[in-house]
C-alpha cells in the first residue's frame, strides 16, 4: 500500500486537465526530456478528449492542380495543479500542448508540451517485462479530473479482467470507480503507484427510457497497447533510455518521406487517368495501391501539427 506522500507524488501530481474549445478530460505526464535548451514533456490521453482539436481543411496543391483535404491540429490547454501542505490547492498553471500523434480507432493521443523547465512529477510506467506478472484481483487506483474537478483519486478497486475485447481492440477491466472526466487519466497499481493504462469506457445499463452509467464496470486501455503505439509512432525514447530523441525523430522523418512519396505516386496516377492516359511505366499497380493504402493508414499521424499559437 502506498504511503500518503507517494499517492500525491506518483499519482495525483502527475495528472493534468486537458481542454479543447469544446471538450475536456484528463491526461497523464509520462516523460520529459531536454532538447535544444528546452524541455519537451509528453502527456498521454484519450483521442476522444481532444477529438474536436483535429479537423480537416481544403488547401490548393500545385502538384496535382486542385484542392486537397489536409489535416489541422489545434493546440490544446493543459492544466497543472499546485498544492501547499501537500493537499490544499494553491494555484493552477495553464500550458499549451501540441497533438503529435494519435490513434483514433484505438482512442489514444500523445501530446507534446515545450517549456523552460520539466514538470516536477512524472508517472512511472510499468516496465514491459513486468506486465506478465499482472493478475486479476490486484489492487488498482484511478486518478483523473472527474466531472472537470481538479485531479481526484477514485475509490480503490481491483483488476477485474485482462482479456476484454471492444470493437476488436484489447482492453482491461477494473472495479475502480470512474466517471465522466476521468477519460484520459491514469490507472495505477495500488501497491507500487505504477501507471498501467488509460481509463476510457464505462458499462451502461438501460433503465426504461434512460441509461445508467456503471462506474465500477469500466474499461481502460492497457499498457501493452500504449507501448505498441509509442513504438509505431517512433517515440521509444519516452520509455527506453537507450533510444535517443534524435534517433526516433530521424525514423519519424523517414516515415513522413515515405508517406509523401506514396501520395505523389497516387497524385501522378490520378492526373494521368484524368487526362485519359494509361498507367505509365513504373507507376503503381493495384497491388501497390493496396500497400500504399496501408502506408496512409499507419503513417498519417506522423505529420507535425498545425499550431495557431
Amino acid at each position: 500500500m502506498l504511503h500518503i506522500k507517494d499517492l500525491h507524488e506518483k499519482i495525483i501530481y502527475c495528472t493534468v486537465l486537458v481542454r479543447t474549445e469544446k471538450a475536456g478530460g484528463s491526461g497523464t505526464v509520462i516523460a520529459s526530456i531536454e532538447h535544444d535548451d528546452e524541455w519537451l514533456s509528453y502527456i498521454l490521453t484519450n483521442y476522444h478528449v481532444i477529438d474536436d482539436a483535429v479537423s480537416k481543411a481544403k488547401k490548393w496543391d500545385p502538384n496535382v492542380g486542385r484542392e486537397i483535404e489536409t489535416e489541422v491540429r489545434a493546440p490544446v490547454d493543459i492544466g497543472f495543479y499546485r498544492y501547499r501542505r501537500m493537499s490544499v490547492l494553491d494555484r493552477t498553471d495553464s500550458r499549451r500542448a501540441d497533438i503529435v500523434a494519435y490513434d483514433k480507432p484505438g482512442d489514444v493521443a500523445l501530446l507534446e508540451m515545450v517549456s523552460g523547465a520539466p514538470p516536477e512529477y512524472i508517472a512511472t510506467m510499468l516496465p514491459r517485462d513486468q506486465i506478465k506478472d499482472l493478475r486479476m484481483g490486484m489492487g488498482l487506483i484511478a486518478c483523473g479530473c472527474s466531472m472537470g474537478h481538479k485531479p481526484l483519486l477514485s475509490p480503490q478497486g481491483m483488476l477485474s479482467s485482462l482479456d476484454e475485447r471492444i470493437e476488436n481492440l484489447h482492453y482491461w477491466m477494473s472495479s475502480t470507480s470512474i466517471i465522466f472526466g476521468n477519460s484520459g487519466g491514469g490507472m495505477y497499481l495500488r501497491d507500487s503507484g505504477q501507471y498501467i493504462g488509460i481509463p476510457s469506457r464505462l458499462d451502461v445499463a438501460a433503465m426504461g427510457f434512460s441509461a445508467q452509467a456503471l462506474p465500477f464496470l469500466n474499461y481502460f486501455i492497457p499498457i501493452p497497447r500504449l507501448y505498441d503505439l509509442l513504438d509505431d509512432w517512433e517515440y521509444q525514447f519516452i520509455y527506453d533510455p537507450e533510444q535517443s530523441y534524435a534517433e526516433c525523430a530521424k525514423r519519424r522523418k523517414e516515415k513522413q518521406d515515405e508517406l509523401q512519396r506514396a501520395w505523389e505516386r497516387r497524385w501522378r496516377r490520378e492526373r494521368e487517368l484524368a487526362q485519359g492516359g494509361g498507367v505509365a511505366d513504373n507507376e503503381p499497380t493495384e497491388e501497390t495501391h493496396a500497400v500504399t493504402d496501408e502506408y496512409l493508414k499507419s503513417l498519417r499521424n506522423y505529420r507535425r501539427p498545425s499550431s495557431t499559437n
